[in-house]
């Protein structure tokens, strides 16, 4: 699966919105102000999102910053979207595949996100506090895939002649542990948002073939 990279988004959102030090959040939907929609007038904007992003419906981007990984702290985020804070029904229907986390902080380290220690322990927190990614995350994107190989055990990089990426290789099969453990609160999520049967199987597969893992299940 070919992944869009959320790094130009997030550097221009950053200069633009002066976040170092902090967390910050905003809404694809936010773009139609006169001086963000600019934004998506960039090239590299345009090709990283489908239409469906630009900008009509919301995508919301949610950045932490340094400060808060290394402290654990994510108050903000959990008075948000913590689940005593989320809505019910359609409202929350909308909010299914809509977000996109992110940390700040780290450009000048030369290590992959996944290998940063710090960035590992603050999303293994994450999912003991939130394990509401697969209904939330974006799956359009690789953050979704970088945050899981932040909580994965093992994971085998080896260094490519004459490039300067690292191949990386995961189990399958703790991939499938792991993410095995989000299927009840994503379950939850869309039961509480009012879904289907299949809408709740179209999610699952899609779930499943953004891990790239087989899936044979028939509603």
């Amino acid at each position: 699966m070919r992944f869009a990279s959320l790094r130009a988004v997030y550097d221009t959102l950053s200069r633009s919105f002066g976040s170092v030090g902090r967390d910050f959040l905003i809404r694809s939907g936010d773009l139609r102000a006169p001086a963000l929609s600019d934004l998506f007038e960039d090239r590299t904007l345009r090709s990283i999102f489908p239409l469906r992003y630009r900008p009509m419906n919301d995508l919301i981007f949610y950045q932490f910053s340094r400060d808060r990984v290394e402290a654990g702290d994510m108050k903000d985020f959990l008075s948000r979207f913590g689940r005593y804070r989320l809505p019910v029904g359609r409202e929350l229907a909308g909010m299914m595949d809509s977000l996109a986390l992110t940390i700040s902080g780290y450009d000048d380290d030369i290590r992959e996100v996944y290998a940063i220690p710090e960035i590992r322990t603050f999303y293994r927190q994450l999912w003991e506090r939130w394990p509401y990614w697969l209904y939330f995350c974006n799956l359009e994107t690789e953050n979704l895939m970088m945050m899981v190989m932040c909580c994965l055990d093992s994971l085998d990089a080896m260094k490519v002649k004459d490039q300067p990426q690292v191949k990386v290789s995961i189990n399958p099969l703790e991939v499938v542990r792991f993410i095995s453990g989000g299927f009840v609160p994503m379950n939850e999520m869309c039961e509480r948002a009012g879904m289907s049967e299949r809408q709740i199987f179209d999610r699952t597969k899609a779930v499943f073939e953004y891990f790239d893992l087989p899936f044979d299940a028939e509603l």
